[in-house]
């Protein structure tokens, strides 16, 4: 009997976990304690042109041009800043997304009255958000 309750934690443990994933979706932008920002968020260049972007309010960063008319480029895809460089597109509006991930955990721990030892759950949370710049080409 000793087992099947071990396995029914475990299951339990498991199951918390899976919840907490769950519980993550993508945003327009991060509720709660913080908000998800990029500074600035709405420029115009010239071609040749660049602006460096900043991203607060997470832990992780991953940005992206949306759609495809390749009228610029990124310096990188990941950290906090990246620099947008508008290469074409006089007249046209680049959008840039930044998806932005934060991961929380928290610990109990409890002590048993019957058997020695101590028992220690562990609680892991993410959350994602995003939102978006837009950089106008003139």
């Amino acid at each position: 009997m000793k087992h099947l309750s071990t396995l029914s934690a475990a299951f339990a443990i498991a199951a918390i976990g899976a919840s907490f994933l769950a519980a993550s979706c993508e945003t327009e932008s991060a509720g709660g304690g913080g908000s998800l920002s990029i500074s600035p968020s709405d420029t115009t260049l010239a071609i040749g042109q660049s602006v460096t972007l900043k991203a607060r309010g997470a832990e992780t960063y991953t940005w992206s041009l949306e759609g495809s008319n390749n009228i610029g480029r990124l310096s990188n895809n990941t950290g906090s800043t990246t620099t947008y460089t508008a290469l074409s597109g006089v007249g046209v509006d680049q959008i840039i997304r930044v998806t932005a991930t934060t991961t929380t955990s928290s610990g109990d721990s409890t002590s048993s009255y019957y058997g020695s030892g101590t028992n220690e759950t562990s609680r892991v949370s993410t959350s994602s958000a995003s939102t978006t710049a837009i950089i106008r080409h003139r």
